[in-house]
């Protein structure tokens, strides 16, 4: 332990301190008065040649002393808490319970209870202002949004095999075409809540990219057989009329009817598979006696239906819509430009 005191100089006078040195020590007994070392420690004799047991100059603190504490007994609890009754001057203890132990007797509360409060009629009671909300409008479906999809194709099926009893080919395309068009022009633009699409130039775009891919891959493939196979679908048929029908007619009628009615209501494998038996029913008088060409128009019109409802699905109706007119142009109306005479097909 070490001590802070002063160092007198020889010669000079006690009461003036020349100036502060530390002295080692041991344990130092506090309250004033001569100090008595218990124990002292050696000083370097280089450092300190005397007064080495000079007193601090800091007094020492004071003992601290501790209030004495209560016995355990003295805050002991009683259970069950007994029950209180007002009275005029505080709180007493009811009769029959038990009294808390507590150094100064029983527990007495300073504040007297607070009266009950007097219950508010409910007339008086104002009511809480609500803001008017109108009820919603809730119109009631029509007629064609009730209309199950299946119910109009089972219709156009019938009406398509019964016109290859009395109309010729080119007479009948144009008639199943404009029916297909119409209904479904009825069911999917015609009292429905559902908002129309808007039509970008990137959907049309993104359609006409496919349609041309697509329908310039088949047609370096097929090119050979597909003035055949359009002599056989298309017997004795204007070039005219195989024009406006397959870049017009039948993508319209085909994209409202199945791409957006059936698709919407049915699902992705309903659309394709009503495409898909729709036009083999459309094809089969004129190439029925050619039983492979007909099988393979219809397993290729099939496909082609998954491929415009996947578009559908992906970049929109208008997109699904431009993708058939270009893939028909490229694979029908392109060979019947180039190898049909100007009149008519044999």
């Amino acid at each position: 332990m070490f001590t802070l005191g002063p160092k007198h100089e020889r010669g000079s006078a006690r009461d003036e301190p020349t100036r502060y040195d530390i002295h080692p020590g041991g344990p130092l007994p506090y309250g004033g008065g001569t100090v008595t070392f218990v124990e002292r420690m050696p000083s370097p004799v280089a450092l300190f040649k005397r007064d080495a047991g000079h007193p601090p100059i800091n007094p020492g603190m004071p003992v601290m002393w501790h209030a004495p504490l209560q016995l355990l007994e003295g805050y002991r609890v009683i259970a069950p808490i007994p029950r209180h009754e007002p009275v005029d001057d505080g709180i007493r203890i009811a009769a029959g319970a038990a009294s808390p132990t507590h150094p100064k007797g029983p527990i007495r509360s300073p504040f007297r209870p607070s009266p009950p409060a007097a219950p508010v009629p409910a007339a008086t009671m104002p009511a809480p202002a609500l803001p008017a909300v109108a009820p919603a409008s809730v119109s009631p479906q029509s007629l064609l949004e009730r209309l199950d999809p299946v119910f109009p194709l089972a219709l156009y099926l019938a009406f398509s095999v019964g016109t290859a009893l009395f109309l010729d080919v080119e007479s009948r395309y144009t008639v199943l075409w404009a029916v297909m068009a119409v209904m479904g022009a009825l069911l999917a633009l015609v009292e429905t809540d559902q908002p129309l699409e808007r039509i970008t130039l990137s959907e049309l775009a993104m359609g006409a990219g496919f349609g041309f891919m697509i329908g310039l891959i088949l047609f370096v493939m097929v090119a050979p057989v597909l003035a055949d196979i359009t002599r056989i679908v298309f017997p004795g048929m204007s070039v005219p009329a195989i024009v406006m029908g397959l870049l017009f007619a039948a993508p319209i009628g085909e994209t409202l009817f199945f791409r957006e009615v059936v698709q919407q209501r049915r699902g992705f494998m309903a659309s394709v598979l009503a495409a898909g038996t729709s036009l083999l029913l459309l094809y089969a008088p004129a190439a029925f006696s050619s039983l492979p060409v007909l099988l393979a128009v219809g397993g290729f019109y099939t496909v082609m239906a998954g491929v415009y409802s996947f578009i559908r699905d992906q970049y929109g109706v208008a997109a699904a819509f431009v993708c058939q007119v270009m893939i028909n142009m490229m694979l029908i109306v392109m060979p019947v430009l180039l190898i049909a005479p100007p009149e008519r097909l044999p």
